[in-house]
C-alpha cells in the first residue's frame, strides 16, 4: 500500500504489478521501493498522456524517451498551429495581401507607365514644331521625368496625361 501511494498509483494497479512479475518482493515477502519504482518504469508501458498502461490503439510505447519525443512532436504541431491561426487573422484584418493581387495590380501600373511615357511625344509634338534641339530635350526630360516620379510615388500617370491632353 506504502508503495503505491509513493507511487501515485492504484493499490490494484501495484499489485497486479507484482502478480506479473514486472515489480518483485524482496526475500521476505516486502517491497524495496527504490527497487520497485525502478522495476516498474522498466517493466511498464506508458501511454502518450504520460500514465502507465497502453498507448493509444492497444500500442505500447516504451519508456521516458518515447514519451519526450512525442511531447516535443507535440510542442511543434501546436506552434505550427497556433502559427497558423496567427496569420489567418492577420490576412483577415488586411496585413497580409495575396501575390497574384500584387502582381496584377503591378503590372496595370507598369502599363500604364508603359502606356504615357509612349504617349508623351504625340503629347508635346504640336507645342515642339519647330522649336529648338535644346528645348525639345528639355522638355521631353521634364515630361519623362513626371512619368517616372508619378510612377514613383503611386500617382496614375495615364489618367494625368489624359486630362492635360483635354
Amino acid at each position: 500500500r506504502g508503495w503505491a501511494r509513493s507511487r501515485g498509483i492504484a493499490r490494484g494497479t501495484a499489485a497486479k504489478a507484482v502478480e506479473s512479475g514486472r515489480v518483485s518482493r524482496r526475500a521476505d515477502g516486502k517491497l524495496d521501493a527504490a527497487q520497485a519504482d525502478a522495476q516498474y518504469v522498466t517493466n511498464t508501458g506508458h501511454r502518450v498522456d504520460g500514465r502507465a498502461g497502453n498507448g493509444p490503439a492497444g500500442q505500447r510505447v516504451a519508456g521516458d524517451r518515447d514519451m519526450a519525443s512525442y511531447r516535443r512532436s507535440r510542442a511543434r504541431r501546436e506552434a505550427t498551429r497556433a502559427a497558423r491561426e496567427a496569420f489567418a487573422l492577420e490576412r483577415e484584418l488586411g496585413a497580409w495581401v495575396r501575390r497574384a493581387e500584387v502582381a496584377r495590380d503591378w503590372r496595370a501600373i507598369a502599363q500604364r507607365t508603359r502606356d504615357a511615357i509612349l504617349l508623351t511625344p504625340c503629347r508635346l509634338s504640336a507645342s515642339l514644331h519647330g522649336a529648338d534641339a535644346r528645348v525639345i530635350e528639355a522638355t521631353f526630360m521634364h515630361a519623362l521625368r513626371e512619368a517616372l516620379t508619378s510612377l514613383a510615388d503611386g500617382k496614375d500617370v495615364l489618367k494625368d496625361v489624359l486630362e492635360e491632353a483635354t
